[in-house]
């Protein structure tokens, strides 16, 4: 039967191995795994056959860190070059690339964007990240990290560069008329003449929107900036949550700045990060996580959550609780403030020793639901009915069987409540999600 409550949303992070550290010890030639199209399609045709509102891959720029060697397959390929290889193999599922918004070029971005939105039909989206790193700033011989605003500031000016460039050559400008040999109708273009701080752009794009259609904005942060910037400018918003009252905190501070901004707060989703582990029993559940675990290295991810902890590793007894008097939240930066806050409410809350901890969170801090079809839904909407979230953004364990337990056992719970859809309704990514138009109004020209 239809439910009166809202449907959840549910985007997937395509990763061929899955998302867990050791997943790729059980793949067949894992030496393959950062460049295989196959299993990339393969696993975005399956989450399609769960009619799944997205795919989206995660993405920075920076070469290897030998200083650091990655511990598991890493992110090679292009991901606007592995979407246009799934959008000729699928047909309805919304298809999200990564791209860094305070380097490059906007024009590139925007004619890569958009490219991408004709040749899916109108299935494009795009994750918005301003991340700045040192082995970013090395290999795009960048010099300087630039401070919070200044960030901001740049990635402003590229998402308008961006929004104006899509909305310079309106549909209409395109006549192709033969009777008097006439193409174009310039008078019907929009140039942008954007001269700013950071970046300049003056001209015509050479890509109208697709049916005047605009790409799904997608972005990902949680400070108040990062908040406000998603609210000017994105449709959904990735995020991490570990606890309903933090998330529903969030989820009510970015409608606030949405409306603020001039928007209606219901034409923004958000998804916090998620992994859960579906299984038709609760025991192999915990059966497919604890044969991962067993093969992760407790040192490294021991030192890795004290680091996102702030304290010394040698204060992290695995059988004992965290060292809370020694967690500095309060004062500490806003990123980390809401992150760390999260991760030790969450372990006061359910009492799990430093061990518990260290194995629900080596995946960048967010949660871990384990459990049978029915408990995981159980989760999933008591999020949503509590306005804590819109949906989730989910990893997988290891791939295939990730998805593949998500589209066979998850999926059909969730369609038997009335909550998530049985087949794909509109023709483009916004239609799926619901929202509005997305469309900007025309900036004048600057002089």
């Amino acid at each position: 039967m239809p439910s009166t409550k809202k449907p959840i949303r549910l985007v997937f992070n395509l990763i061929p191995s899955g998302i867990h550290d050791a997943a790729w010890t059980q793949q067949d030639r894992p030496a393959e795994l950062s460049t295989d199209i196959d299993r990339l399609v393969q696993n975005a045709q399956i989450a399609e056959a769960g009619k799944l509102d997205a795919v989206f891959m995660p993405d920075s720029y920076g070469g290897l860190n030998l200083s650091d060697p990655p511990r598991r397959p890493w992110r090679a390929l292009d991901p606007t070059v592995v979407f246009s290889a799934i959008a000729v193999a699928t047909e309805r599922i919304g298809l999200i690339p990564t791209i860094n918004a305070t380097y490059g070029s906007p024009y590139q971005v925007a004619r890569d964007i958009l490219s991408l939105d004709h040749l899916s039909r109108g299935r494009a989206g795009w994750n918005v990240i301003t991340s700045q790193n040192a082995a970013a700033l090395d290999i795009l011989g960048i010099d300087g990290v630039d401070d919070r605003d200044t960030k901001y500031a740049r990635a402003e000016e590229f998402l308008t560069i961006v929004h104006e460039l899509w909305e310079s050559l309106p549909e209409r400008a395109i006549v192709a008329d033969p009777s008097d040999l006439r193409y174009l109708d310039v008078d019907a273009a929009r140039p942008i003449d954007f001269r700013g701080t950071h970046f300049t752009s003056a001209g015509v794009h050479s890509l109208p929107r697709y049916r005047g259609n605009k790409p799904v904005i997608v972005q990902a942060g949680a400070s108040p900036q990062s908040q406000e910037f998603g609210a000017r400018w994105a449709d959904a918003l990735f995020t991490k949550h570990r606890t309903i009252a933090s998330g529903r905190e969030f989820t009510a501070n970015v409608r606030r700045h949405t409306a603020a901004a001039g928007r209606d707060p219901d034409d923004i989703v958000i998804l916090p990060g998620l992994l859960p582990i579906v299984a038709s029993t609760e025991a192999e559940a915990f059966r497919v996580k604890r044969e991962l675990d067993e093969q992760l290295d407790l040192d490294y991810l021991r030192e890795a959550l004290a680091e996102r902890l702030g304290v010394p590793s040698t204060l992290l007894d695995l059988s004992r609780p965290l060292p809370y008097s020694e967690i500095e939240v309060e004062h500490a930066s806003p990123y980390d403030r809401q992150q760390r806050g999260n991760l030790v409410q969450e372990a006061r809350d359910k009492d799990l020793t430093t061990h518990d901890v260290l194995l629900n969170n080596f995946l960048a801090g967010h949660r871990v639901v384990i459990g049978t079809p029915e408990q995981v839904a159980d989760d999933l909407l008591e999020w949503v009915d509590a306005d804590a979230s819109d949906g989730f953004a989910f990893n997988v364990e290891s791939n295939p069987r990730g998805i593949t337990s998500i589209v066979e056992g998850l999926v059909p719970e969730l369609q038997r409540r009335g909550r998530f859809r049985t087949e794909y309704t509109g023709e483009t990514f916004r239609e799926q999600l619901g929202i509005g138009a997305g469309v900007r109004p025309h900036r004048e020209v600057r002089a």
